[in-house]
């Protein structure tokens, strides 16, 4: 848990939420994941860096997406919304924690050529619809630094 990790590192002074599922049917599980979960984890993690609790304050960075900006052709607006809750909540609250030392943010990438993306959009042609839009589709990099520092990279 974020408690344990501040416990056994004397503080918790990052988080990064980035978790997330594409699109599915099972419209809960999908808020939950990606929404939900991520609200907790940043209220959580404001409260471990909280300078009036005796925290150290710090940064709280969450993910969405360009889906969470403006249209993305993603064929189940479900998605999207998650993805627009995240900006609007990351919004929202680092107006209101300003105060007690704790940053707030959203980072909103591109699309990513993953198995994710390439399962969402199912046969289509995924780089002549994004190329349509405007939008160029990124690699996919992966760094992966395991418990014994050793580092396992996909390209």
């Amino acid at each position: 848990t974020l408690t344990q990790i501040a416990e056994e590192n004397g503080g918790l002074d990052i988080l990064c939420n980035n978790a997330g599922i594409g699109p599915t049917d099972d419209f809960q599980k999908l808020i939950d994941i990606n929404l939900t979960a991520m609200i907790y984890g940043t209220i959580f993690a404001i409260d471990l860096m909280d300078t009036s609790k005796g925290g150290k304050g710090g940064n709280v960075v969450n993910m969405s997406s360009i889906a969470g900006l403006d249209f993305f052709p993603t064929p189940e607006s479900s998605y999207d919304a998650t993805k627009h809750g995240i900006v609007g909540f990351t919004r929202s609250m680092a107006q209101k924690i300003i105060q007690v030392g704790v940053r707030l943010n959203c980072i909103c990438p591109s699309a990513v050529d993953t198995r994710m993306l390439r399962e969402t959009f199912k046969n289509a042609d995924v780089k002549e619809i994004f190329d349509s839009l405007g939008i160029t589709i990124q690699r996919q990099v992966i760094i992966n630094i395991n418990n014994d520092n050793t580092i396992f990279r996909k390209l």
